[in-house]
């Protein structure tokens, strides 16, 4: 995908630092604006000029719906030390491209492709054996895929909340 629209800027049209991986549903919101008219910021991260992983800002929280059954729900929570125009231009990507709640809709199928590697990870161990499992398996797919991809953040969570401990103790 373009960064800079290649109609508009067609002598950036095959400039590296212009093009960036994109799936057809963030392509379809993206759009040809390319700063925000509210605050004149880029809409869009550039990989090569922006560094999200410099910090952890996205996050998972979990509740047990009336079944007993673990519900995520995704939100950005940034560091109070961020630097305010890296945080206004990943808040501008996530916002332009409706990030949280397509991770939000797709929670359940995220967490279902997980819940079977938990569940192989934490067979025969009790809970404290099974968070430090989970805590390595994190560790290693962290290295992956950095540490504000969506599947991250939900391991992130099922490791710190008091809620899923809940949950997992009673599959153990």
């Amino acid at each position: 995908e373009h960064i800079l629209p290649k109609g508009k800027y067609p002598e950036y049209a095959v400039h590296a630092y212009n093009l960036i991986p994109c799936c057809s549903k963030c392509n379809s919101h993206k759009g040809e604006a390319i700063l925000n008219k509210d605050n004149g910021l880029p809409h869009t991260l550039n990989l090569y000029y922006h560094d999200p992983d410099k910090f952890e800002f996205l996050q998972v929280e979990c509740s047990l719906d009336s079944n007993n059954q673990p519900f995520f729900s995704y939100k950005l929570n940034f560091p109070s030390n961020t630097d305010p125009i890296l945080t206004t231009i990943i808040t501008n990507h996530f916002n332009r491209l409706h990030l949280i709640e397509r991770y939000n809709e797709e929670v359940i199928k995220t967490y279902t492709a997980i819940e079977p590697i938990i569940k192989s990870l934490c067979s025969g161990k009790n809970i404290s054996e099974a968070l430090d499992a989970i805590s390595n398996y994190f560790a290693t797919v962290t290295s992956y895929y950095g540490i504000n991809h969506h599947k991250i953040a939900l391991l992130r969570c099922l490791i710190s909340s008091s809620q899923y401990h809940t949950y997992l103790n009673r599959l153990l």
